[in-house]
């Protein structure tokens, strides 16, 4: 059994029961993207279906199949339209453009005034940056729920997140530097 277009399915043995199973296209391309076409030719031509690998890869396909194929079912309520609404993305732009903007005068502040400490205005304009982003995070998740990280928006929202926790991070690192005298500041850079 092997594919003989890229278009059609892949085919392979399940491991529990030995019938056909067949993957979508876009879970083919997905999967040969990332490990190149060799994967689909293993398991196509596999005569071994009832080992341990064998067994894993098949499992991972089906919940790589299973994942893609999740859909979120339509947000209603006051607040989903409040997330989806085009007003909404242009607040999130502006804060991240401003932020971006803060973030030039902090570093060009910083290289001016080299061994002086952080000043306190700076870390509460940072402050109001990380509660805003955590605040479209925290609307996001709740009007999403566990599909905030498997919806269409998955990979900006698991960056968006990961910024959120990496901020809050870098935050807490810079009220404990300042907390410590600067003992632990980067001085050397």
């Amino acid at each position: 059994q092997s594919s003989t277009s890229g278009a059609s399915p892949m085919l392979a043995r399940s491991s529990f029961d030995g019938t056909p199973i067949s993957l979508p296209t876009h879970t083919k391309l997905a999967l040969c993207a990332t490990w190149g076409m060799a994967l689909e030719d293993k398991i196509a031509h596999t005569e071994d279906v009832g080992s341990w690998h064998t067994q894993l890869i098949m499992t991972f396909l089906r919940v790589a199949d299973w994942w893609l194929n999740i859909k979120e079912p339509k947000r209603e309520g006051s607040l989903a339209k409040f997330v989806a609404h085009k007003t909404f993305e242009m607040i999130c732009g502006v804060v991240i453009i401003a932020n971006a903007l803060f973030i030039i005068h902090t570093t060009n502040y910083d290289m001016e005034f080299l061994k002086e400490d952080l000043v306190f205005e700076h870390l509460l304009v940072e402050i109001v940056f990380l509660t805003l982003y955590t605040l479209e995070v925290v609307l996001k998740v709740w009007v999403h729920s566990w599909y905030f990280f498997v919806n269409e928006d998955m990979s900006w929202n698991i960056l968006d997140g990961s910024l959120v926790v990496i901020g809050m991070y870098d935050l807490a690192s810079q009220v404990v530097v300042q907390g410590a005298g600067g003992a632990a500041g980067v001085d050397f850079l």
